[in-house]
């Protein structure tokens, strides 16, 4: 919506939108007719643009991730960018001050709108900034990463050092003019920069109009296109294997941008970057992350955290320390932490280490600050707190204790010191979570999933990874009875969790210790039953070598990897058909996460349908006799 207030025009932008999607055009089309016609009359009448966000601004919602799913083009995409990076150019470089103003986090494309601002205003001192998706190697393709660089130096190591960040550090860093707190929020905006406007009319602005290029890939000279693809060339040459998923756009782009003067016209670098930015925007590693963000954060946006309900936390230091980035989180809520240890000796020690693990991590004086103001100790049974105690294992369990109820979760990414926070799936009798346990799993997690829709008291995640282990048992028949060579496949291939025996053994101990009040032979009414007398990696290795070999059938990595796909898209499928409560996205990033399917599959689900029904069903009635599919229903009737 935009109206004229004033000498101001104010434009409230769309909800829940990425400036990516189909349904952005017509935004974007407001935005770039009136950027178009301000610098036609120089302004005119009109001293300044006002562009308030209402609520949270990022790119993870439903829209967007079924477009890229199901019905987004690569052409169509790549013209949004460049029509995209065009109208945010126009906006840069405009005669007149724009301002963003919001009160509220403000992610991805939305970003790079404000970014593109001569001005940007916050009301929230703790609202999260930035672009998330650097961290899986997206380049944000808008042109203001390449507009800052040109200005100041370092653009690329900031950013991938820290994609985010608070209004409150943007200020500090100049990324924003002005952060504070007010209740009536966009009347303040409207007043702050009608205040700036009488008093420097002409602040922030540079003036240069700006010559579109033609939208189609070949307005791109064929040596600037040539150039591109040798730089592209070696940023793979140099990247391919120092990464295990190789070169990212993040890497492609900044080559160029590092590059641009090879470029026989350098005006050509915004249309290749559209194009790279683009592939990767369709790629399957995108939307997983997209799809994860869902599952995390919901239909609501951004995860808030209730800090109202939170009490003083105690880390019981009898098991594991938690992994640094979990603490990082808990020390800025602020919350206040107390570490706990029965032996002295243990408790020293541990402080001493997470101590020099968070320095590393933040710097010498981020950490001390910190430290000092979140952090105190004592000898002593943590159970016996009244406070909330949180208790991290060395396989793959936490438990969180509050007011002597005890729940317990699996970790998907596990608990070493340097994991993510990843999802955590939550296992046990009660289904609702009371509000402090769920305002504590917020802060230590990227979201929660409660897969025991169906009355088993065994995690889904134990279910998967338990057949999982006794298909590649099975599949060791083809490689001489060697296990740890189907695990060297799978490594190869990209498989995370599957390829490592640690993690195997993890795992074993998470299910021998934690669900050994269960019986842990079956896996549920429909899936599989499962050898559950497998205790470790060492014991799998002996199973294995027990089985008979068959030397006429070797099968390679891309098989035992393809083979793999297949098997947990069956899983995947099997869960679906019996689930109604749970939807695709959240089953396929179940299954992917919990294995660590290759982003080149895509998800489970995805890939079984790639793969085509009959043709799967044919080599599943090989390989797998114990799955029998009948019927005609979307799933089928599975039977085991």
């Amino acid at each position: 919506m935009i109206e004229r207030v004033g000498d101001i025009v104010v434009v409230k932008l769309p909800k829940d939108i990425c400036f990516y999607e189909s349904k952005a055009l017509t935004a974007i089309d407001k935005l770039g007719k009136l950027a178009d016609e301000l610098h036609k009359t120089n302004g005119g009448k009109i001293k300044g643009v006002l562009l308030l966000q209402e609520g949270t601004a990022s790119d993870w919602h439903c829209d967007w991730v079924a477009e890229l799913a199901e019905t987004c083009m690569f052409n169509d995409l790549v013209y949004r960018i460049d029509t995209w990076r065009w109208v945010l150019s126009l906006i840069r470089n405009s005669p007149i001050a724009w301002t963003y103003a919001a009160a509220a986090d403000c992610r991805g494309s939305s970003w790079e709108l404000a970014l593109s601002c001569q001005h940007r205003y916050w009301f929230k001192a703790n609202a999260l900034l930035g672009f998330p998706e650097i961290n899986i190697g997206v380049f944000p393709p808008g042109g203001v990463l390449e507009s800052l660089n040109k200005r100041t130096g370092r653009t690329r190591e900031r950013w991938q050092s820290s994609p985010f960040c608070t209004a409150s550090e943007a200020l500090d860093d100049g990324l924003i003019d002005f952060c504070s707190e007010a209740i009536d929020w966009q009347v303040e905006a409207t007043s702050i920069f009608a205040d700036i406007l009488a008093l420097s009319p002409n602040s922030g602005i540079r003036e240069q109009r700006r010559k579109r290029a033609r939208n189609d890939f070949i307005s791109v000279d064929s040596q600037s296109r040539r150039a591109a693809y040798e730089e592209i060339e070696n940023v793979w040459r140099q990247e391919k294997f120092g990464v295990a998923s190789g070169p990212t756009a993040w890497d492609y782009c900044w080559q160029l941008v590092k590059e641009r003067a090879k470029l026989k016209n350098p005006s050509d670098l915004g249309r290749l970057i559209s194009l790279i930015a683009g592939r990767y925007l369709l790629s399957p590693a995108y939307l997983i992350w997209l799809q994860s963000r869902q599952v995390a954060y919901g239909n609501s946006g951004a995860l808030s955290t209730k800090r109202s309900c939170l009490l003083p936390i105690v880390i019981d230091l009898s098991q594991a320390a938690p992994p640094n980035s979990i603490l990082v989180r808990l020390l800025h809520a602020p919350i206040q932490i107390i570490f706990a240890a029965t032996d002295g000796r243990d408790l020293l020690a541990a402080l001493n280490l997470q101590f020099s693990r968070l320095e590393r991590t933040l710097g010498n004086i981020a950490a001390q600050y910190l430290w000092e103001r979140g952090v105190t100790w004592y000898q002593g049974q943590a159970k016996n707190s009244q406070s909330t105690v949180l208790s991290w294992t060395h396989d793959d369990c936490l438990t969180i204790t509050i007011n002597g109820s005890e729940y317990r979760f699996l970790r998907l990414d596990g608990n070493a010191p340097t994991a993510e926070p990843g999802l955590m799936e939550f296992f046990g009798i009660d289904d609702n979570l009371p509000t402090s346990t769920q305002a504590i799993v917020e802060l230590v997690s990227d979201g929660l999933l409660k897969t025991q829709a169906n009355s088993t008291e065994i995690p889904l995640t134990v279910q998967i990874r338990s057949l999982f282990l006794d298909e590649m048992l099975r599949i060791s028949q083809y490689t001489d009875g060697d296990l740890t060579t189907v695990a060297s496949h799978l490594k190869n291939a990209g498989w995370r969790f599957a390829g490592d025996g640690e993690c195997w053994d993890r795992f074993l101990r998470t299910r021998h210790s934690g669900l050994s009040s269960t019986k842990g032979e079956t896996s549920g009414s429909w899936l599989p039953t499962y050898n559950s007398d497998i205790t470790t990696w060492r014991f799998a290795k002996v199973q294995a070598k027990r089985s008979n070999t068959v030397a006429e059938a070797r099968w390679n990595e891309t098989a035992v990897s393809q083979h793999f796909a297949l098997f947990l898209g069956r899983l995947a499928e099997l869960t679906l058909a019996q689930d109604i409560r749970r939807d695709q996205s959240a089953t396929d990033f179940l299954c992917a996460s919990a294995l660590g399917l290759p982003n080149n599959y895509g998800t489970p689900l995805t890939f079984l349908n790639q793969r085509g029904r009959r043709r799967v069903e044919h080599y599943a009635a090989i390989h797998w006799p114990h799955f029998q599919l009948t019927g005609t229903s979307n799933h089928g009737d599975i039977k085991t």
